[in-house]
């Protein structure tokens, strides 16, 4: 990996096998290049980013190849109004019309 002078960094991967090595050090190339570039990620290099672990992930965000995660919580819609009736203050012959 290169920084925008030329210069080269090197990032620590931890233990794993040369050939996940050599796929990662492909897609990192690439966020490096689109960067430069002023594009944004393709499909394929976004749906690899989206499977990396969060440790790898963190790595890649702290050397600028990546945003960071955002994460959302799905919310089932049986907790969402189970939630909303334990809440709610009305009548009790209102809230079993409600349910």
């Amino acid at each position: 990996m290169s920084t925008a002078s030329g210069e080269r960094r090197t990032r620590r991967l931890g233990k794993i096998s040369v050939m996940a090595a050599d796929s990662i050090r492909v897609c990192i190339e690439a966020p490096q290049s689109n960067r430069a570039l002023g594009r944004a990620h393709d499909n394929e290099l976004s749906a690899w980013l989206s499977e990396r672990p969060d440790v790898i992930y963190q790595r890649l965000f702290r050397a600028n190849l990546a945003k960071p995660r955002i994460r959302t919580e799905v919310v089932a819609l049986k907790r969402l109004l189970d939630s909303f009736f334990d809440a709610s203050d009305v009548k009790p012959a209102s809230l079993v019309r409600m349910r």
